[in-house]
């Protein structure tokens, strides 16, 4: 299971961390630059609560606090090869919109992706969403470890069950 933040929502994680079950993951996502001392904050919270932490699309802030790893964005995963080389203790999630994502993630070593949006969802209100049937077959092809993201709440997550993603990350759906 894994906590996303956003700005409009869920700035700060850390009220809602305690009730992250243990081994979960929080990943601190910001339309603005995250400054060293929140992310400290978060990361201090994230361990007292046995949390992992990943820092969104900022590898030298995650590395530099001592994250646990980095959210890569789609367009950043062109990089990944040679950011897992240069920071090999780091886990790296991947941002996966469509196939071509996916493949890209599995070439570069990510150790898990997003697939998103699988339904409308209010942090990109105006993309459009995967859906089971075509998440489905996207999941038919690839060997990652694959997170479902995008609109899930308590109706929606009953709608996953069928599809061999190994967990989901949500908003709204912790928020409920």
């Amino acid at each position: 299971m894994v906590l996303f933040t956003d700005d409009d929502r869920l700035a700060d994680p850390r009220p809602m961390m305690p009730r992250l079950p243990r081994g979960a993951s929080v990943i601190l996502r910001s339309k603005q630059a995250i400054d060293d001392t929140t992310a400290r904050a978060v990361l201090q919270t994230a361990r007292t609560h046995h949390l992992k932490l990943l820092i969104a699309g900022d590898v030298k802030l995650a590395h530099r606090i001592g994250a646990d790893g980095v959210h890569l964005p789609s367009a950043m995963l062109h990089a990944l090869p040679k950011l897992r080389r240069l920071y090999p203790r780091l886990l790296f999630s991947a941002a996966c919109h469509n196939d071509q994502a996916l493949r890209l993630a599995a070439q570069g070593g990510a150790d898990a992706a997003f697939l998103s949006p699988l339904f409308a969802t209010r942090s990109h209100p105006d993309a459009p969403t995967l859906g089971v049937i075509q998440a489905r077959r996207m999941l038919r092809d690839t060997s990652l470890a694959v997170y479902g993201l995008g609109g899930i709440n308590t109706k929606t997550a009953s709608c996953l069950r069928s599809l061999p993603l190994v967990g989901f990350g949500a908003i709204d759906g912790w928020l409920a």
